[in-house]
């Protein structure tokens, strides 16, 4: 009886605490190698789900989605895309003023 009251408890401050950590979101300035070229780009991380990465030029976007290995960045193709991954940047970082920014987005 008490001893699973405590294991319920404890899995549901497990689960808790994960959902918290979905919610949030991480800006990061990383190097990331891009058709064979090291860069420097600075990626938003939306939990553990996706995250968009963009170099202060202007020249690259790339989406990242978590795998098997670890997170998995592809391009996207879109040319305004490394722009709006900048504005997205800045608005999620307070650095910019508030705006929708329309974005490459799945959810699995």
């Amino acid at each position: 009886g008490t001893d699973l009251g405590k294991r319920l408890n404890a899995l549901v401050l497990v689960l808790t605490e994960a959902e918290k950590f979905q919610k949030q979101t991480w800006v990061r300035d990383e190097e990331r190698k891009v058709n064979g070229e090291d860069m420097i780009v600075t990626t938003i991380y939306f939990g553990l789900s996706n995250a968009f990465s963009a170099d202060q030029q202007g020249t690259v976007a790339l989406r990242g989605m978590p795998g098997s290995s670890g997170w998995e960045f592809t391009a996207l193709s879109e040319g305004d895309a490394p722009a709006r991954i900048l504005k997205l940047i800045e608005v999620a970082s307070l650095k910019g003023e508030i705006d929708f920014v329309e974005i490459p987005l799945e959810v699995n």
